[in-house]
């Protein structure tokens, strides 16, 4: 089960959120790529997101799925568990870079 959220990381939330708004993207994802930039251990379920994040779980099913489109996330699974997680690719930020 993952952690709660400490103080400094809300502010990364936070922050992911306005960014993304800017960009034009909807601001949950935002809130929701910074929370899986931060979070403990980094593979999270969409229960686990909503549940710290207090995003709708609605929020986090379309935010994942835009992630997963952008090439953010990648979907992991688990032996013996039904549930889809999520963590942020590794090459994420090199590929932005090579992109731009």
């Amino acid at each position: 089960m993952p952690r709660e959220r400490e103080s400094g990381s809300d502010e990364i939330v936070e922050q992911m959120g306005s960014w993304f708004s800017g960009l034009g993207v909807q601001r949950s994802a935002g809130q929701l790529f910074g929370y899986l930039m931060v979070c403990e251990p980094a593979e999270q379920s969409a229960a686990d997101i909503s549940r710290v994040t207090g995003l709708s779980p609605a929020s986090v099913s379309s935010g994942t799925r835009l992630l997963v489109q952008m090439n953010a996330v990648e979907l992991r699974h688990r032996v013996g568990d039904r549930k889809t997680y999520y963590r942020l690719r590794s090459d994420f930020w090199m590929h932005m870079a090579a992109t731009k």
